[in-house]
């Protein structure tokens, strides 16, 4: 926060000095002037946040300087300082929208409560004026999307483009805090341009009605050595309003290209234009098999080689597809024989992750890392089949010895019942009994129909319904599947075995 001090009397403004950095208000700067001109001149080269002023001086008076700010559309917060006789001055200033006055000879405790007061309304307007921004961004943001999307021959726009020359530009803040820095420098220096920015969280867009310039680039080059810009990317000026859509995505699409640039940079589109570099079509093969083979240190060598000369040529198209790449041979290796897989690479994330990179190194770090948890998933997956295949297969074997007679025994059923997949749960108990989930219950039903045929009361029906089948035609073509013959054959040979050996029993 800077102050300004206006006062023809170097006693009082020495006095009054000491009083300000006497004080626990933090300033950044102290400025002093001793008459209205010099203090005018102060104001227009610097950012004064408050100005304490006399209002009787030579050359040009308190009012007449608070005059001139304000009919320059400065909006400085001004104390003004006065003696008793010249009170009707200060009535005369408070049209001009002053914070307070003092009466000379100023009191320190009079002179912390003006500033106070100053304080309070530089945080509110400061509130105020971000709520204001943000409202009125979304609408311009929202604007310019309805344009680019929805009618791009819309004519009467609030964008006021005129069709010969406008140009986009992208830019990336170095802190969030700083927006009403950025808010208020566009509002400062683009009075004579048409501009509209879209200031989304993710895209910070600027769109200026006006061909690439030194000008332009210079005004912005300001918030890059202040560092309240990290990087700002200047896209081809476009001079037809039908291209505005393509001229839109394409500075969306190159502004990753920062990445290849230290941070607080400028970069052109004739910085970045015609610089391609071609991968070799089998490089997603050859990144699959070296994670097949397991060999890591191949595998991150030849994605360094790559990575290295993609930014030696700065294509960042060649960059999004190196990465698609590395990561998607790793998902798609982590995917073979995989049944209970699921996915930890979004959709979004090589945009997302270009968009958050600072530099290379993190892009490098984020795919190894990638690489570290798909590995460790894998051997997880790996040691649980191992115990699937010596406790649970034991343990759905003998739930469906005591279940058989259940309908709801199938696959599906017993996958749920154990938590797991159903195709994994069908092949791991292949491998280990020998034989089909479904050919295990089948023949363990069969058996107990067996049993139960010998029992020469009991219906053929009820024999199919107590092992699970409602459907008795069906059970009777398992049944002669399995055994040979129909369950009725089976039950008249083993009523008559059985007959035979109680004759021989009776002799």
């Amino acid at each position: 926060m800077n102050i300004l001090l206006v006062d023809d009397e170097y006693l009082i403004r020495a006095k009054i000095l000491k009083y300000l950095k006497d004080s626990t208000f933090s300033f950044n700067n102290i400025f002093q002037a001793s008459d209205g001109f010099e203090a005018l001149e102060l104001i227009r080269n610097n950012s004064i946040d408050i100005a304490i002023i006399d209002i009787q001086m030579p050359k040009l008076t308190g009012i007449e300087l608070l005059q001139n700010l304000r009919a320059e559309s400065y909006q400085t917060n001004v104390i003004f300082l006065t003696c008793f006789e010249k009170f009707e001055y200060a009535r005369q200033a408070i049209k001009y929208n002053i914070v307070d006055y003092l009466l000379k000879p100023v009191k320190k405790s009079d002179l912390y409560s003006s500033i106070e007061k100053c304080i309070s309304l530089i945080e509110k307007s400061a509130q105020n004026l971000a709520a204001l921004h943000e409202l009125d961004e979304k609408s311009k943001y929202q604007y310019i999307v309805d344009l680019l999307y929805n009618d791009l021959d819309k004519k009467d726009s609030l964008l006021n483009i005129k069709e010969d020359n406008f140009i986009f530009i992208s830019v990336e803040l170095s802190k969030e805090d700083y927006i009403n820095n950025l808010y208020n420098f566009l509002d400062d220096n683009f009075k004579s341009y048409d501009i509209i920015y879209g200031l989304s969280k993710k895209n910070k867009i600027l769109l200026i009605n006006c061909i690439y310039s030194d000008e332009i680039k210079s005004k912005l080059n300001y918030l890059i050595k202040n560092k309240i810009l990290s990087y700002c990317y200047f896209n081809k000026s476009c001079t037809d309003i039908k291209n505005l859509k393509d001229s839109f995505l394409e500075c969306i699409t190159l502004f990753p290209s920062k990445i290849f640039y230290n941070e607080f940079s400028i970069f052109t589109f004739n910085d970045i234009k015609y610089k391609t570099y071609t991968l070799p079509k089998s490089l997603k093969l050859d990144f699959q098999l070296l994670i097949r083979s397991n060999t890591k240190t191949t595998l991150t060598n030849k994605f360094e080689f790559y990575l290295n000369e993609v930014s030696r040529i700065k294509d960042v198209h060649a960059l999004k597809s190196l990465v698609t790449y590395f990561l998607s041979a790793m998902e798609d290796v982590f995917l073979e024989g995989n049944d209970e897989y699921f996915s930890l690479i979004n959709i979004d994330l090589v945009n997302n992750l270009l968009y958050a990179s600072k530099d290379l190194n993190y892009i490098k770090d984020y795919c190894y890392t990638c690489y570290e948890r798909l590995t460790n998933e894998q051997s997880k997956i790996k040691n649980t089949k191992n115990s699937i295949s010596s406790n649970t297969i034991i343990k759905v074997k003998d739930y469906i010895d005591k279940n058989y007679y259940s309908e709801d025994i199938n696959l599906d059923f017993l996958s749920a019942q154990f938590y797991i997949n159903s195709c994994h749960l069908s092949s791991t108990f292949k491998k280990i009994t020998g034989e089909s989930l479904v050919e295990y219950t089948t023949k363990k039903r069969i058996s107990e129909a067996k049993s139960l045929l010998k029992n020469d009361d009991i219906k053929l029906s009820e024999v199919a319904e107590k092992v699970g089948y409602k459907d008795y035609y069906y059970f009777s073509k398992l049944f002669k599947k399995y055994v040979g013959v129909s369950p009725l054959k089976y039950k008249n040979k083993n009523f008559q075995f059985y007959k035979k050996i109680a004759k021989a029993t009776m002799i």
